[in-house]
C-alpha cells in the first residue's frame, strides 16, 4: 500500500515531468510542427478511437468502454511527433487504463474526461487544434429531440476539453444551463419525477461548468456530466445516448 508521502510524491514528480514536457513544447521548431501526412492519419484515427470509447461511457455501455479503452491504450504513435507529445501519450495511456478497469460510470466518466483532457493540454502544448464534429440541429421535438439538444450542448463541452478552446467551453456551459426536458413528454409518473430531477441537475452541472476555468477544473466538471448522463442511459440500453 502506498503511504501519504510515498502519494504525494509521485504526483509531484508528475507535475515537475509536465512542466518539463510543456516547456520543451513551447520551443518545438517550425519544423516539427509542421504538417506531416504520416501524423495526421494517425491522429485521425486516434481521435475517433477516444470518441467511440468516449460515447460508449455516455451510453453506460462500460463492457463497450472496456473494450475500446484497450484498444485505445493499445494505440502507440508509430510516427514521428513533435518534442514531448510521447509524454501525453503515456498519460492518455494511464487514464485509459482507468477506463478499462472501472466498475461504475462514475469511475469510468472521470477517467474519460481526465484522458480527453491529456489530447486538450497536448495540442495546447504542440499548437494545434481539434474539433469536435456538431450534432445535427433537427428540431424534431419530442424526448429525442431534447436528448439531441442535451449531446449538442455536451459536444461543445467537449470541444472545449479536447480542442481545447475556451470559446466551445463557454457556449457549451451556457447551452447546457438552458437544457430542460419536458416532464410531459415522459411516460409514466416514476420517469417524470426522473425528469425533474434530471432537469436539477442539469442546473447544478451548468453551474459547476461555467465556474470551472483550468483544464483541471474542466476534466472535473466534465466528468461528473458525463457520468450522470451514463448513469440516466444505463436505465435504457440501446434506446439513448450518443451512435456515431
Amino acid at each position: 500500500m502506498i503511504d501519504g508521502n510515498q502519494h504525494h510524491a509521485r504526483v509531484a514528480h508528475m507535475v515537475g515531468a509536465l512542466s518539463l514536457v510543456l516547456s520543451l513544447a513551447s520551443n518545438v521548431s517550425p519544423q516539427e510542427r509542421a504538417s506531416d501526412p504520416s501524423r495526421a492519419a494517425f491522429m485521425k484515427a486516434h481521435f475517433s478511437e477516444a470518441i467511440v470509447m468516449h460515447d460508449a461511457v455516455a451510453r453506460g455501455d462500460l463492457p463497450a468502454a472496456h473494450a475500446q479503452a484497450t484498444r485505445l491504450a493499445q494505440h502507440r504513435p508509430a510516427v514521428p511527433f513533435p518534442t514531448g507529445a510521447h509524454v501525453f501519450f503515456g498519460l492518455m495511456t494511464i487514464d485509459a487504463g482507468k477506463v478499462r478497469s472501472a466498475n461504475t460510470v462514475e469511475e469510468a466518466g472521470h477517467a474519460a474526461s481526465s484522458l480527453l483532457s491529456r489530447c486538450g493540454e497536448c495540442h495546447r502544448a504542440m499548437h494545434v487544434a481539434s474539433a469536435v464534429a456538431p450534432t445535427p440541429d433537427l428540431r424534431i421535438g419530442g424526448v429525442v429531440g431534447q436528448m439531441l439538444t442535451h449531446q449538442r450542448a455536451t459536444d461543445l463541452l467537449l470541444e472545449g476539453v479536447i480542442g481545447p478552446s475556451e470559446s466551445a467551453w463557454d457556449e457549451g456551459a451556457r447551452a447546457f444551463a438552458g437544457l430542460r426536458i419536458n416532464p410531459g413528454d415522459m411516460a409514466g409518473g416514476r420517469m417524470t419525477e426522473k425528469a425533474r430531477i434530471a432537469n436539477a441537475r442539469a442546473s447544478s452541472l451548468a453551474a459547476a461548468a461555467a465556474k470551472a476555468v483550468t483544464p483541471p477544473e474542466r476534466a472535473q466538471a466534465y466528468g461528473r456530466i458525463l457520468a450522470t448522463c451514463a448513469r440516466c442511459h444505463q436505465e435504457h440500453p440501446g434506446v439513448w445516448g450518443p451512435q456515431r
